[in-house]
């Protein structure tokens, strides 16, 4: 993993991060950025950008399904995936995953609830 996290700082740096390169000339010679926290931070915010481009895309197509069907994680927890079908404005029919929720239960108003509140 380390080495993916390496690489999107390189790639952020040679786009003309220009605070990142400041941050990286004043860092220790041999550093490593691969503590969990940056490597969560990094994830979060590469899912968060990813997401918001789908919705982007979403909010340009006249229609959309939203897709969910749940299984039991390993402590019996309720987890439904989240998909989203749309054709784009060019005509093509996409399906996107949004993600995984947990639920309490799997009544209609708690499913309900927790898509609308994405």
């Amino acid at each position: 993993m380390d080495a993916n996290v390496r690489a999107l700082f390189a790639f952020r740096e040679q786009s003309g991060d220009v605070a990142l390169s400041h941050n990286f000339s004043k860092a220790s010679k041999k550093p490593t950025y691969i503590s969990k926290r940056i490597q969560n931070e990094v994830i979060d915010l590469c899912g968060n950008e990813i997401l918001e481009q789908i919705v982007k895309e979403i909010l340009t197509s006249n229609c959309f399904a939203i897709l969910t069907d749940e299984t039991s994680d390993a402590s019996h927890a309720e987890q439904p995936c989240i998909c989203i079908r749309y054709v784009t404005s060019n005509a093509v029919i996409k399906e996107q995953f949004l993600g995984f929720a947990t639920l309490d239960d799997l009544s209609a108003s708690s499913i309900a609830h927790e898509i609308l509140s994405r």
